[in-house]
């Protein structure tokens, strides 16, 4: 299986909506994908028609000492999903181990511990996906290059196949990227895109330019065009693909899918 990890080098860039539609553009071309949220603010089930009440997830029945993959969603579309759910705490018996289990929780609620996917916990989860699906994407909360981070960020490297860090071509983010570059550039694996470019606006072109003029490959030379059609699809709680498929932006995510397997190659991935 494919492991492909999806996060933001700050908020507000739109790594769920990538995240969700480039699960959308995979399952689009036939492939066999599914899409983990493992940020606590559970948005990723939006894009999937779940319902805004519904509090369902892997990590709300962890948390209740019940089954992770019961909490295994399908879109309309048929895109597979695990919500993270709500953060609502459980309620210890006295046969559970309570100091165990407050860990647990406190470990799910932690940002940083979700990319150490070579945790026991997700290393299980992510050999029961091998067995279902041959590829599958993380969404991940924002990513941070600094120096504390970097034991994260490398143990996540050792898992995944593929890390795309969502960026906007604008000041915020030529900045974060200016200051962290080094330990950018020590992570093979990253892949920038950029998301929501403006054609027409010269800010958007000149912080395009000079992105690809410092990152060069680490950069994903197509970037995608703001398209209403994503906001407007997201209102609809769908992906592009199913709301607006002759959409600007649905033809550039299922680019994007396209651009992924064959960066991928065709070796089994991490989790064969």
């Amino acid at each position: 299986m494919k492991l492909i990890a999806v996060s933001g080098v700050k908020g507000g860039v739109g790594a769920s909506t990538v995240a969700a539609n480039l699960a959308g553009g995979l399952h689009d071309i036939n492939k066999n994908v599914v899409i983990v949220d493992l940020d606590l603010r559970n948005f990723l089930r939006v894009y999937f028609s779940m319902k805004m009440t519904d509090g369902d997830g892997w990590a709300s029945r962890e948390y209740c000492g019940e089954d992770w993959a019961l909490a295994f969603h399908q879109s309309p579309a048929g895109v597979n999903f695990l919500p993270f759910g709500s953060q609502a705490k459980p309620v210890l018996s006295s046969r559970e181990n309570s100091i165990s289990k407050q860990r647990r929780v406190d470990f799910f609620s932690d940002p940083k511990s979700v990319y150490r996917l070579s945790n026991s916990f997700f290393s299980e989860m992510l050999t029961t996906l091998a067995d279902q699906f041959d590829y599958a994407i993380i969404h991940l909360p924002s990513v941070s290059f600094t120096r504390s981070s970097m034991e994260h960020l490398r143990d996540l490297h050792a898992t995944i196949d593929l890390h795309l860090v969502v960026m906007n071509p604008d000041t915020a983010c030529y900045s974060i990227l200016d200051t962290q570059g080094k330990s950018v550039s020590q992570l093979s694996k990253i892949k920038l895109l950029a998301n929501k470019f403006y054609s027409t606006s010269e800010v958007s072109s000149d912080f395009s330019f000079y992105m690809k003029k410092i990152w060069g490959k680490t950069l994903i030379s197509n970037p995608i065009h703001f398209d209403e059609a994503l906001a407007e699809a997201t209102a609809n709680l769908q992906t592009v693909d199913c709301y607006s498929p002759d959409s600007l932006a649905a033809a550039e995510f299922k680019t994007l899918a396209l651009w992924s397997i064959a960066a991928l190659g065709s070796d089994e991935g991490s989790y064969a």
